[in-house]
């Protein structure tokens, strides 16, 4: 898509006719801007990729921690319920009312 504008642009700007709807110098612009951008596309799509995997590592590794966190929840919820007068692993003591 961008080498299509691009040539668009390049035809546009160099029109030799004596009088154009458009400005020239804008279209010269615009396809200076599109060449820079076919340039530089790889560098931004692999940025990209960077942020995108970061963001999915972090993503995952908090659903690791929520489940990690879940089962730890759950079997001290088993054990509470199936030996009531045992003590919590830190040695805090629980009241039936606060379970």
């Amino acid at each position: 898509m961008l080498t299509i504008s691009a040539s668009l642009f390049a035809s546009l700007a160099a029109n030799k006719s004596s009088v154009v709807p458009y400005s020239r110098d804008i279209a010269d612009q615009r396809r200076k801007y599109g060449e820079t951008m076919l340039r530089k596309k790889d560098e931004h799509l692999s940025a990209q990729r960077a942020y995108e995997e970061e963001t999915e590592a972090k993503i995952a590794g908090a659903r690791q921690r929520r489940e990690e966190e879940r089962v730890r929840l759950e079997t001290l919820e088993v054990n509470i319920i199936t030996c009531p007068d045992m003590k919590p692993p830190d040695g805090s003591v629980l009241d039936s009312e606060n379970v």
